[in-house]
């Protein structure tokens, strides 16, 4: 019996980081068009602003490959349990991710680049942070 395993997300786009709701605020019911099914669980990618002007490009197990520059969010469905993937910069180790999800809830994703100081590429990571951490990062202070 062959059977086949679908865990794609819904589409990839850009959105301003004002108009991504709290955790929380995720419809139990929340409907998916793209996928013909209700979501698992969101997930909102952001850079900061104090991190290179080079764009990133990132590939994951939630939707197509899509660059992302410094002061972006982008937003997705995922119908995964897990958010997995990679990034890449010119001049950067790529780095590789894996992040476990929970249902029904919105999950903030940094990505940034670091350098380990012992002569090698700086690297990239991708780092779950707080909905308050995104919100002082983007918006410049925190939502209460």
């Amino acid at each position: 019996m062959i059977m086949l395993m679908f865990s794609l997300a819904s589409v990839t786009h850009a959105v301003n980081p004002e108009n991504i709701p709290a955790p929380g605020l995720l419809p139990d019911r929340a409907y998916s068009a793209a996928t013909d099914s209700m979501p698992f669980a969101q997930v909102v990618i952001y850079r900061p602003d104090n991190q290179l002007s080079r764009p990133y490009k990132m590939r994951s197990n939630l939707g197509e490959t899509f660059r992302i520059g410094r002061r972006e969010a982008v937003k997705m469905e995922a119908n995964a349990k897990r958010f997995q993937g990679s990034i890449s910069a010119f001049g950067h180790t790529r780095g590789h991710f894996s992040h476990e999800l929970s249902p029904n809830k919105v999950h903030y994703f940094r990505l940034q680049d670091r350098n380990n100081y012992a002569g090698f590429l700086p690297y990239l990571e991708v780092i779950e942070v707080t909905e308050e951490t995104f919100r002082n990062e983007t918006l410049g202070s925190a939502t209460k």
